[in-house]
């Protein structure tokens, strides 16, 4: 029998400090170049980064990763410095394994 364990799956609340309003297809496009930029297209598979919500209006947004590639999500968003050719800070606020008690803590602060 083969053991086929569920891969741990780690949501990031990542705050977005920018004046202009942008898309998510904007932000999907420059969160793809910097993990391709640092890590290449083997590192772009295994770290496998979704964007779960995003609202330009709030500035944030939720993404998933698997658990082990975290420290390298966290890296690849922090590279990022720019998108549409205009300057952006992201931040990740906070990083939890649901998305319940990742609404919960990160939204009442």
């Amino acid at each position: 029998m083969i053991d086929r364990r569920i891969e741990r799956k780690r949501y990031i609340f990542l705050t977005i400090m920018r004046e202009q309003i942008f898309f998510q297809m904007d932000l999907k496009n420059a969160l793809w170049n910097a993990i391709l930029g640092l890590y290449g297209e083997n590192g772009a598979s295994r770290i496998n980064l979704r964007i779960i919500r995003f609202d330009p209006n709030a500035r944030f947004a939720i993404l998933r990763c698997p658990h082990k590639v975290i420290n390298q999500a966290r890296a690849a968003i922090a590279s990022i410095t720019k998108i549409n050719n205009e300057d952006v800070s992201l931040s990740v606020t906070r990083v939890s394994g649901t998305i319940k008690s990742l609404m919960k803590k990160s939204l009442l602060r």
